[in-house]
């Protein structure tokens, strides 16, 4: 049994400290047979790319990705495109000249963390030009725990009700998602 993937996140370091840590995580997974997700620049949370006067410099560099790719082997790249873990504040704004560079240089598949409430056209726009896995983390948990809530305002809620809730908000999200990308059938 096992993993199949896992995903290594230093992009808060150092170039060196980031490089260093994806060869050895790729040493680790790669005699295992377990494919490795890394990334470069750094996918913030909330506004950060909106409000931090350095946000620019987060973003991924198509440049340093095609080195930071070939150096390290992995077999995805998590991408700082203006995406953001948690609520966008305002509208987001995905930078799809930057994501059509990183696809055209990189020739791996691209990973954007932060899908929840990108927006469907944003979300469609981005797979078109290279995204191959999101993230949907927020809009999971959202939807749980407004069903879970709605749920327990009985007092008499049996606590296998409320875990049935919890799997079908999630099969909800995950479906809607999957209609979205364009996903359903393929294997």
């Amino acid at each position: 049994v096992g993993y199949s993937s896992v995903m290594i996140d230093a992009s808060l370091e150092s170039w060196q400290v980031n490089l260093e840590r994806t060869l050895e995580t790729v040493a680790l997974a790669r005699p295992m047979g377990v494919s490795v997700e890394a990334e470069l620049g750094h996918v913030m949370t909330g506004d950060g790319y909106y409000t931090r006067s350095d946000a620019h410099e987060m973003l991924t560099d198509p440049e340093r990705a095609v080195e930071f790719v070939s150096l390290t082997e992995i077999d995805a790249l998590a991408v700082a495109i203006g995406n953001v873990h948690g609520a966008y504040i305002g509208e987001p704004k995905i930078d799809f000249t930057r994501l059509k560079s990183l696809n055209a240089k990189t020739n791996i598949p691209l990973v954007l963390h932060g899908s929840s409430g990108i927006g469907a056209e944003n979300l469609k726009q981005t797979i078109q030009y290279g995204i191959r896995k999101i993230n949907l983390y927020s809009e999971i948990i959202r939807t749980m725990h407004e069903r879970v809530k709605r749920t327990l305002e009985d007092s008499l809620t049996d606590p296998l009700q409320v875990s049935r809730v919890q799997q079908e908000s999630i099969r909800q999200v995950l479906g809607t998602y999957m209609q979205l990308t364009g996903c359903v059938g393929k294997g």
